[in-house]
């Protein structure tokens, strides 16, 4: 359960700055019946009758967690240019928890940084960039890619466009993906597909994803002005 709050400021014609807080409440439980442990293997199989050598002493707890983040957007007028990067610190108050009888383990605080990007490269074409950079204790992931997206049609209301593009989590998987989007509605899939050594347990096939969502678009006002009466 979590609550977000956020404050834009227009700090000149094509540039807005933004900055977040959120607050989080977080629940773990576990069923120490269910789990399966190293010990109850006996060299051929699992059995359940051998002694785990393991006691929970709590079988469910809740966390608290703060986090915040920063975001520039840059978006020149009359272009669909447009630029945004941010960064977010997660679990800045490292909250604790655990299951057993020992010192509480404390949640790492988790670092995420990403750089979007959309360059208008023609009146129907569009070059799409990403980079996402994720990383807590020791643990860190880099996702990069691209996408070409052309416009169908471009009238607002009944917008046409489609998109393909590959991405790359670096040192694990390629990810091509696909995407379209009809008026307000749009639909898009990707595939991860594995080249680590993680590919001999996932015979190079990770997991698909796809999204579907309606935009919601504000048709600002025009600006105010003062006629001029002809005499």
């Amino acid at each position: 359960l979590g609550v977000n709050l956020a404050f834009v400021r227009q700090v000149s014609g094509s540039i807005y700055l933004s900055a977040g807080m959120q607050a989080m409440l977080g629940n773990k439980s576990a069923n120490a019946e269910k789990i399966i442990w190293e010990e109850q293997y006996n060299g051929d199989q699992f059995d359940p009758t051998l002694p785990s050598g393991e006691v929970l002493q709590k079988s469910s707890g809740s966390i608290t967690s703060l986090s915040a983040g920063l975001n520039v957007h840059i978006q020149p007028q009359d272009s669909r240019t447009k630029v945004d990067a941010g960064f977010g610190l997660f679990h800045l108050n490292e909250p604790t928890f655990s299951f057993f009888d020992q010192p509480d383990v404390a949640l790492s605080k988790k670092k995420n940084g990403y750089l979007l990007a959309n360059i208008q490269i023609s009146k129907k074409t569009d070059l799409k960039l990403n980079a996402f950079f994720g990383r807590q204790a020791r643990f860190q992931e880099l996702v990069i890619g691209t996408a070409l997206r052309y416009y169908l049609r471009q009238q607002k209301s009944r917008i046409i466009v489609i998109e393909g593009g590959l991405g790359l989590r670096v040192f694990d998987a390629f990810i091509p993906a696909a995407a379209i989007q009809v008026g307000n509605y749009e639909a898009g899939l990707s595939y991860d597909i594995n080249y680590s050594s993680f590919k001999s347990a996932s015979l190079k096939r990770g997991g698909p994803e796809f999204f579907v969502r309606y935009i919601i678009w504000k048709v600002l006002p025009p600006p105010e002005f003062k006629a001029c009466p002809i005499f």
